[in-house]
């Protein structure tokens, strides 16, 4: 199990330094360093489909100075991680 966690993380990893844009990929970039290591199979599944959530959702989400009271519709379901990854961009 632990070979197959290491190569999740690796590919999450990668995946989130090219997400598309330079500021997309710093903002999940830089939570998959600092978090992805301590995850467990069920936070590297919900990291993994909140990835597919649209880019320009996604940064809308964690440029925003608060979390946003609605959510695009295929950011429905991901709220959790959302918050962690935007608290953490925003030190709250």
């Amino acid at each position: 199990m632990t070979e197959y966690l290491q190569m999740m993380r690796r590919k999450l990893r990668y995946r989130a330094w090219h997400m598309g844009t330079r500021e997309l990929d710093l903002l999940c970039g830089q939570y998959a360093d600092a978090f992805l290591d301590i995850m467990d199979e069920q936070n590297l599944r919900d990291f993994t489909t909140m990835l597919k959530i649209p880019d320009r959702d996604l940064q809308d989400i964690f440029l925003s100075v608060e979390f946003p009271v609605s959510l695009p519709e295929k950011a429905q379901g991901h709220e959790d991680m959302l918050k962690k990854i935007h608290q953490w961009h925003h030190g709250s």
